[in-house]
């Protein structure tokens, strides 16, 4: 894949995130990601997580948290 196909994939989870009404909504998307970043990881090896989950709209150190401090 290529860094066009991870954008993409970024942006619709992104658009999820933005749409979620409670942590465990947020969480799931959080954990969606994670998994995307594992299978992202082996088609290429470059694949920068924290970039991602920064587009996705996670903390890039702690993608699991939530709350006010991380809605986004």
């Amino acid at each position: 894949m290529s860094r066009k196909d991870y954008r993409a994939f970024a942006d619709i989870l992104a658009g999820d995130l933005a749409t979620c009404e409670t942590d465990g909504e947020r969480r799931k998307v959080a954990c969606i990601a994670l998994s995307m970043e594992d299978v992202f990881k082996r088609d290429n090896p470059r694949f920068d997580r924290q970039r991602f989950r920064e587009a996705v709209g996670l903390d890039p150190w702690n993608p699991t948290r939530v709350g006010d401090d991380h809605a986004g």
